[in-house]
């Protein structure tokens, strides 16, 4: 609903006259896909499923059941002083569904209430279990140091809580910048390759954000093992969430847009997560504790004096260093190097940064190997040792809080808004909208797996890595239609009823559109004239129009003119009688009379605005205006009857009739009988099997007479 809201889907149906024109409410219940079928001579029974049209009959059964059940008065009018009835106003709605089975429905108000508590409620409730922890001394994240006594007597225990804080930045901003690029260099290179391989741009996408983010941070994690780089990975997580949340919020309460539920959700699942984080601290030593171990450990395994009755950490862990270096010059001595020693030789490479092969020892790691203490030995890895103490599976409750949900709920809507929008360039939308949404519900989808991403090993990434190679290729190299997704181009013929001239014109990509008129025998030899506005109707961004001479309608056959009694001579221009019209003017209007042969519906189009129109025998309604308030270039007219002869007056805003000018057009549409249309008989015979051809505007074929009053 919010792409109509917000024109991000450039399409209706006849529904919008009740909503936009009446402000009825109601169930919109139509086909949107396969798109490239869609009002072209394929949008038929024969393409189209069986379980849509169930799918269709038993949504509307239902919603009629459940409208002509309902007792309460909330959906029932009142009439007002002119006998109209008023109806009752609703209030904005927010649905989904959960794989088809489960649908969950709240009004936006209800959504815009749990909002403003999701930003007020958890931000409080994380700063108080901080301050928990800090007054029990287990506030471990951000704690680069602590000193036993003092800094004067002892050398520091490095905590290292610190260490990792900012690998989740990194890695987000290098992968997300990675699928952006992506996105930019489809859209350079094979821009329409959506419109046939849309999942082959998610796959390109998905592995290409999964690979780089595990890259950086499993990369960090081989290099400097944190035990809070999930718990950090969390905190950044829920602060991108809380954010989002704010926007959210506020296009609840000023855009009334309900599209940002799946953002409330996001945000609460990253705060349950987070919180059982806090709560893993609670179950290690406190840091003074932790401090006292270490020198204990140091006391025992030296069996060093005491100073003041307290253990030195200064000198017991200086001896610890010393004991180090003694042992490791032992060992050289015992194996000199040669050219072909290791470089590593004579190092616990457990204690070593895996990828650089240097660094310095960790001084808890060294005492906690060096005296097999389970209360330091059990951190997993070489990560700190105090967090040996830990859970080992709380990272399982997480994973299943935050990444099960959010991927199912992103995931419907990423493949929602895929199928409605990916076939929509052919329609002059945007196609750098369709892979930056890609792009951005990829790092959606994705974002609940990075606080894991660190402890997966190489295989899974690299054949990922692959994928994305192969996806990148096709993605670039491959032709982007195809027989099941064919490229949609426009045709309208238009004839100079005066001058008996009449252009075929195709509107369509730039390139492909060529390439279709290219097959059609009766331009060939043609000088094509290409332009955006050759179409003589407005076409949207992104597309061409291209114009050749093209074969003669029959829309209005020689024996119906001689049957209406009109002249149907072979003369130079035989669509001179298929059009007569008949021009009256005073000071301030001018009436039109005109007629058009078999056909229903015709069209005055001015030049210049015209600020009020009237038409015979045609009902009005107050909640219509016939013209807005910026004036009309056009009136559009239909009968019910062949052959109506049309009665128009018209007058401009500044009371000058004389010399305006413009144009009367009749239009006829039937393409069912073979040879009605031969122009668009041949496009629809000879254009390629990847493209199909649909009507550009009301009519296939306009025919015009120019005037002038």
């Amino acid at each position: 609903m919010t792409g109509f809201k917000q024109r991000l889907i450039r399409s209706n149906t006849d529904y919008s006259v009740f909503v936009d024109g009446l402000g009825m409410r109601g169930l919109d219940v139509a086909f949107y896909e396969p798109r490239a079928k869609y009002h072209t001579s394929q949008d038929d029974v024969k393409n189209t499923s069986p379980n849509s049209l169930w799918h269709m009959l038993s949504a509307s059964l239902e919603t009629v059941k459940g409208l002509t059940s309902y007792s309460g008065d909330e959906f029932e009018g009142s009439e007002g002083r002119d006998g109209r009835l008023k109806l009752a106003k609703g209030s904005t709605g927010v649905w989904f569904d959960v794989f088809g089975q489960a649908f969950a429905v709240c009004r936006l108000n209800t959504l815009f209430a749990l909002s403003v508590v999701l930003l007020v409620a958890p931000p409080v409730i994380l700063l108080l279990l901080e301050i928990i922890l800090a007054k029990s001394d287990k506030w471990y994240p951000f704690a680069r140091k602590r000193y036993l006594h003092s800094s004067d007597d002892d050398d520091p225990v490095h905590l290292d809580g610190f260490r990792g804080f900012f690998r989740f930045p990194v890695a987000f901003v290098v992968a997300t910048a990675a699928v952006l690029a992506l996105a930019y260099l489809v859209t350079k290179i094979n821009p329409e390759i959506a419109y046939s391989s849309q999942y082959a741009v998610w796959a390109m996408m998905l592995t290409a954000f999964f690979a780089v983010a595990w890259f950086f941070l499993a990369g960090a994690d081989r290099v400097r093992p944190s035990a809070l780089q999930r718990m950090y990975c969390l905190i950044w997580i829920y602060v991108i969430s809380w954010v989002g949340l704010v926007a959210a919020t506020v296009g609840e309460n000023n855009f009334r847009l309900a599209s940002g539920y799946f953002v409330v959700i996001y945000n609460a699942a990253a705060f349950v997560a987070l919180l059982i984080s806090y709560f893993e601290l609670l179950a290690l030593p406190t840091k003074q504790k932790y401090v006292e171990h270490i020198a204990g450990a140091v006391t025992e395994h030296e069996g060093t004096s005491t100073r003041h009755g307290r253990p030195s950490s200064r000198s017991l862990l200086s001896r610890s260093r010393e004991r180090a270096g003694a042992s490791t010059a032992a060992a050289e001595d015992d194996d000199r190097a040669t050219e072909n020693t290791s470089l590593l030789r004579g190092e616990d490479r457990r204690n070593q940064n895996t990828f650089t092969g240097f660094g310095k020892r960790r001084q808890d790691q060294e005492i906690a190997d060096e005296s097999d203490d389970p209360f330091l030995a059990k951190a997993y890895g070489d990560e700190q040792a105090w967090s040996s103490s830990l859970p080992q599976w709380t990272w399982i409750l997480q994973f299943i809080i935050l990444a099960p949900i959010n991927i199912i709920i992103i995931g419907q809507i990423a493949l929602l808004l895929t199928s409605a929008l990916h076939q929509t360039p052919a329609d002059g939308n945007s196609v750098l909208l369709i892979y930056l949404s890609i792009a951005a519900f990829t790092v959606l989808l994705l974002l609940p797996l990075t606080p894991f991403l660190h402890r997966f090993t190489y295989p899974i990434p690299t054949l990922l890595f692959l994928v994305f190679v192969g996806c990148l290729i096709y993605n670039l190299l491959a032709f982007p239609f195809s027989r099941e997704a064919q490229m949609k181009h426009f045709f309208v013929q238009s004839i100079d009823l005066d001058a008996g001239t009449n252009n075929v014109t195709l509107t369509g990509l730039d390139g492909y559109l060529q390439e279709i008129i290219a097959e059609l025998p009766s331009a060939a030899g043609q000088a094509l004239q290409c332009g955006a506005h050759l179409s003589g109707w407005p076409i949207k961004d992104g597309l061409q129009s291209c114009s050749w001479h093209g074969l003669a309608p029959n829309v209005v056959p020689k024996q119906y003119s001689a049957a209406k009694g009109r002249n149907a001579s072979d003369g130079a221009n035989p669509y001179q009688n298929w059009l007569d019209y008949n021009i009256t003017a005073s000071n301030s209007s001018a009436t039109f009379t005109f007629r058009g042969q078999n056909t229903k519906q015709c069209r005055l189009l001015f030049d210049h605005p015209v600020s009020d129109v009237r038409i015979a025998d045609a009902a009005t309604d107050a909640r219509f205006p016939v013209v807005g308030e910026d004036g009309s270039r056009q009136v559009r007219l239909f009968s019910r009857t062949w052959d109506k002869r049309f009665t128009v007056t018209v007058a401009w805003p500044d009371h000058q009739v004389k010399g305006q000018t413009g144009k009367v057009m009749c239009t006829w549409n039937d393409a069912n009988r073979p040879g009605t249309i031969p122009a668009y008989d041949e496009i629809v015979r000879f254009e390629p099997a990847w493209s199909v051809v649909t009507k550009g505007n009301d009519g296939l074929v306009e025919g015009w007479k120019g005037f002038e009053i």
